[in-house]
């Protein structure tokens, strides 16, 4: 069993063979202990199970985000030219969210089948962000903020209703604020990614356009404040273990400091990436 893992097209090419290729894995620590490392190798704008997160819901969550991260590099990443191939292993991890057991030996698989035994992981949420991933397998242009919400609906949304769900919140209310938070994010990262996504042709700033202009650009900005206001709520209710309160800060806190980042750059953000320092995260918990 290889222990490195990577976005790497290799890496992916293996990960989307049912035994799992040169990570396959022979029992259910190996399984969930993969999941961890890739979890906590990769950059993103917000922590990922952080010591914050009350001790049962850690691996439940690095898994959830294992499946995430992988069927989005595979819908995302260079690793085939090959649109078929990419959208037949997306409809791999789609058959991984209905069904994990079928795939033992697969890390992903095996280690969503063994947090089901104990934690309510249901299929849709999952599927829903396969969804989202097999869009990304061809050009896509955003034409309007209703085209932004039904693409949030899918690559965004499901993943704070899983972080719930796995805290055993389902209050239909709190979904919806998770939901306006999760969109925020994906918006977020939608300004931060502008210069690569416009070379792959996609054009996920509303109306569409070639070159999103400055008012496109700070329409966005708007909108995303607006969405993190209506979910910031949900960083205050009592029915929300206090831990996973402290860690969904981290999170928001985290988004709106890119986006402040992106609000600096502008019209840059054509040519330019932002990223957080290490300095930001501190920002983002105290702010």
């Amino acid at each position: 069993m290889s222990t490195t893992i990577g976005t790497a097209a290799p890496a992916i090419a293996h990960l989307c063979e049912p035994d799992g290729g040169r990570f396959r894995v022979g029992s259910d620590e190996a399984a969930l202990a993969w999941c961890q490392r890739l979890a906590y190798a990769h950059y993103e704008n917000f922590p990922v199970a952080s010591f914050l997160l009350p001790r049962r819901m850690r691996r439940p969550t690095v898994v959830v985000y294992a499946f995430a991260r992988t069927a989005d590099d595979i819908g995302d990443e260079p690793w085939t030219d090959d649109v078929v191939q990419r959208r037949q292993a997306l409809d791999f991890f789609d058959a991984i969210a209905q069904s994990p057991g079928d795939f033992p030996f697969h890390p992903i698989a095996r280690a969503l089948s063994v947090v089901r035994r104990n934690v309510d992981i249901p299929a849709e949420p999952l599927c829903r962000l396969v969804e989202a991933f097999r869009r990304d397998t061809q050009s896509v242009t955003m034409t309007s903020w209703n085209a932004i919400i039904d693409y949030t609906h899918h690559s965004a949304d499901p993943v704070g209703e899983l972080v719930l769900r796995i805290a055993g919140v389902s209050d239909p209310t709190l979904i919806q604020q998770s939901d306006a938070i999760c969109s925020a994010l994906q918006v977020v990262n939608f300004l931060q990614d502008l210069s690569v996504d416009l070379d792959r042709g996609r054009r996920y700033i509303p109306p569409g356009r070639r070159q999103p202009s400055l008012e496109d650009i700070e329409e966005a900005i708007v909108w995303c404040e607006q969405k993190f206001s209506l979910g910031r709520p949900l960083l205050r209710a009592p029915s929300i273990p206090l831990r996973l309160r402290l860690e969904l800060r981290a999170i928001v806190g985290g988004g709106m400091r890119m986006l402040q980042r992106c609000k600096g750059l502008k019209g840059q953000l054509l040519t330019q990436r932002p990223r957080l320092r290490r300095s930001d995260y501190f920002w983002a918990f105290f702010s």
